[in-house]
């Protein structure tokens, strides 16, 4: 049985895709979300589980300072 960690390691790429390509609408509706309870950017954010960081990324680009933490240290997909 693996551990956490090394469940989220090894699934790394499949939940960057699940975000960008199969659920968009999901991505595009918590994004909706997010930009109206945030606070206007330039604001400190920290995305907690974030896994490989679509959501910070998103938010970093509109103006935002983030810090991800994750359990899973796989990070970004190459590509």
């Amino acid at each position: 049985m693996p551990t956490i960690q090394e469940y989220y390691d090894a699934s790394v790429e499949h939940e960057w895709d699940r975000l960008g390509r199969r659920h968009r609408t999901e991505f595009a509706v918590t994004m909706l979300a997010l930009k109206a309870f945030l606070p206007p950017p330039p604001a400190d954010l920290i995305d907690i589980s974030g896994g490989p960081g679509r959501y910070a990324l998103e938010l970093a680009r509109l103006g935002y300072a983030v810090t991800l933490l994750d359990l899973s240290a796989a990070g970004l997909p190459a590509g």
